[in-house]
């Protein structure tokens, strides 16, 4: 299964939170299959806010589901490696299709998870 099915599997039926990253890690981690830092600080905030304690990652992202929440990345693809000026043009032409997923999912509310326009 690549990285965008195992998402997709976590995609809830109504979106109520949409939180949004820049892109997957470059590293191989992924926040779906419980091994990025993004995935670590998500349950740390999740678990001060709400007392969640889930038992493993898969847990975790089953209730992270439930309560209506998502994370999709501007790109589908990683950006992290890239210096700065390929990174900037990357993050535009990945806007059509990004806006396009959020429009396909109608979120309540946005969260915006790491500063994506910064440099």
């Amino acid at each position: 299964m690549d990285l965008e099915e195992i998402r997709r599997s976590y995609r809830p039926d109504s979106v109520s939170v949409l939180f949004v990253g820049e892109s997957p890690p470059s590293g191989g981690t992924f926040f779906y299959c419980g091994n990025s830092r993004l995935f670590t600080h998500t349950v740390v905030a999740f678990r001060d806010a709400f007392g969640l304690r889930p038992s493993d990652p898969k847990r975790f992202l089953s209730l992270f589901k439930h309560a209506g929440c998502y994370l999709d990345d501007l790109s589908l693809t990683p950006l992290n490696h890239l210096d700065d000026s390929h990174r900037r043009k990357a993050r535009r032409r990945a806007m059509i299709g990004f806006r396009q997923r959020v429009e396909s999912v109608h979120p309540q509310a946005v969260v915006c998870v790491k500063e994506l326009w910064h440099s």
